[in-house]
């Protein structure tokens, strides 16, 4: 998934989120709502839902509609007991960041190499070279982005 308009990352922010799954979407929405329009989320991948994004696609989400939607971002009735389907979860996530305003706020293909706090922020250097600086620092990278598989894989 590209961003509808041309990004172009400058050097400090009031806000960086790391990672634009569920926890970056909101995470980055929440600072909008709240005033922080010089927010910024870096994704790693090159699409909305990070490492889950490249999951296998008959994956199912072990958790109901009811446990994963967003409660600002409704399903429709009826749909609370549906388990859904990695496309069904993604196509509900990038259209919850599409209604708040949040894809204009991701950069795709960023990763970030490391953050130091200092100055009273964070440094971060990313995966191109570039620095950025930011007052406030959202880790939303995830619990599952290493990949961890089986012995009998090999």
């Amino acid at each position: 998934m590209k961003s509808e308009l041309p990004f172009c990352l400058k050097s400090k922010y009031a806000c960086i989120v790391v990672g634009a799954g569920p926890g970056g979407i909101v995470a980055t929405k929440e600072m909008l709502e709240q005033g922080v329009s010089d927010v910024v989320c870096l994704e790693k991948s090159n699409r909305i839902g990070g490492v889950f994004s490249g999951s296998y696609d008959s994956l199912t989400l072990t958790s109901s509609c009811t446990y994963s939607m967003f409660s600002d971002h409704w399903i429709g009735d009826g749909n609370e007991h549906h388990f859904w389907k990695k496309a069904e979860v993604l196509d509900y996530w990038t259209a919850s960041a599409r209604k708040f305003g949040v894809l204009d706020h991701i950069r795709f293909g960023t990763g970030v190499d490391s953050a130091e706090e200092n100055g009273g922020g964070w440094t971060l250097r990313l995966s191109g070279g570039e620095e950025v600086w930011t007052r406030r620092l959202v880790v939303a990278s995830g619990g599952n982005r290493f990949v961890n598989l089986p012995d009998w894989h090999k």
